[in-house]
């Protein structure tokens, strides 16, 4: 493309859609496929040369590959059918579009290691963050902390929709830098340091800087296309003229503050993978598993629990290794490796701290004398 307005960009999308859609009437006989689970996410799959992240584990954490990505989507309800038709757009990827219709919502919850913003070109976008649904009109945006958990009403979206996603590591001396202060920039750095911190952020553009604002979209857009040599610098430069843009004309700034509810649903969460994974966990990789400094998880289990992170975490140890001693005819051995002991003297310091009895001893349900 010669020209880069966002118009051009948006009727360049329809046409690259139009082409797919023929393409897969083709091939399978219908414009739109029927979505079937795992086909477009699965690793190992074809199609995750599309994607410009991969997922991680089963809480589906999504990892940004570079510092930005882009994606133009949309859904349209076929309502006679009961059914939703779905199209998407990453400019830069080998295969750029997919398309299909479903039945149902097929997007589970999420997070990110990436801040995502969520632009409405046009209709109704809703979603669930953090448990509560927020619904958004033309010219709305949200940007989203990463660890804030969130997923698309699909039956309930209808539009087209322009997604980013930036990682927070690359952006962040350019942020202090170059970034207005305000309220995007509070969200941004100061408020993200606090344990407490919004999660995510909702602005409205005015009608009369749309076209601005879409103007920087498009520069985006065009850097993510050529993906020459630095087009992941050019796009920094481009997101850090935006978020100044937006700071200054956007309005309706809310903050939806979570101070309750969100160290809970983490809790929750970091509490059932610690049970799963009692032969490995630690700090460490909680924080490869959830985005939080490793010092976060001592400061939540105190507030949550009243005590340290590794006080509970013995405490989870012993108990499962109190339910493999009762349950199983597992050696001493076996069950010291499946809760993450190496040393023998350590275990049976450990359990006799937490029951008043060597292992053996509850084995046989003997109390020491």
């Amino acid at each position: 493309m010669d020209e880069w307005d966002f118009a051009k960009i948006r009727r360049y999308i329809l046409g690259q859609v139009e082409a797919e859609k023929q393409k897969n009437l083709k091939e399978t006989g219908q414009e739109f496929p029927d979505y079937r689970p795992g086909q477009f996410s699965a690793p190992g799959t074809e199609w995750m040369e599309r994607f410009p992240f991969r997922e991680m584990g089963t809480s589906h954490i999504l990892l940004l590959e570079n510092s930005m990505y882009m994606d133009m989507e949309c859904y349209q309800q076929e309502r006679s059918g009961k059914m939703y038709q779905f199209w998407s757009y990453i400019p830069g990827r080998k295969r750029p579009c997919l398309m299909f219709q479903a039945s149902q919502n097929r997007n589970l919850s999420h997070r990110h290691d990436f801040t995502e913003m969520v632009y409405v070109c046009s209709g109704t976008y809703t979603t669930e963050i953090e448990g509560e649904v927020h619904v958004f009109g033309e010219r709305d945006l949200c940007l989203m902390h990463s660890g804030c958990e969130h997923r698309e009403i699909e039956q309930e979206c209808e539009g087209i929709f322009l997604y980013m996603g930036f990682r927070q590591t690359d952006y962040s001396s350019l942020w202090k830098k170059y970034l207005k202060k305000g309220t995007i920039y509070d969200f941004l750095l100061s408020a993200h340091k606090k344990e407490e911190h919004p999660q995510f952020l909702m602005l409205s553009l005015p009608e009369s800087f749309v076209q601005k604002a879409e103007g920087y979209f498009s520069c985006m857009f065009r850097e993510l296309y050529e993906g020459e040599l630095l087009s992941d610098q050019s796009c920094r430069i481009w997101m850090i003229r935006f978020l100044n843009f937006l700071e200054e004309n956007g309005t309706d700034k809310r903050k939806t503050l979570l101070p309750d509810r969100q160290p809970v649903l983490l809790y929750q969460e970091i509490c059932d993978y610690i049970r799963g994974h009692l032969d490995t966990v630690d700090t460490a990789e909680l924080k490869e598993r959830f985005y939080y400094q490793e010092d976060y998880y001592n400061r939540l289990f105190r507030k949550m629990e009243g005590q340290t992170f590794q006080k509970y975490l013995m405490h989870q140890k012993m108990l499962r290794a109190k339910e493999l001693l009762q349950d199983t005819g597992l050696s001493i051995p076996e069950i010291m490796k499946q809760v993450g002991y190496q040393s023998k003297p350590h275990f049976y310091r450990c359990f006799r701290e937490e029951t008043g009895m060597t292992p053996i001893q509850f084995r046989k349900g003997k109390t020491e004398e």
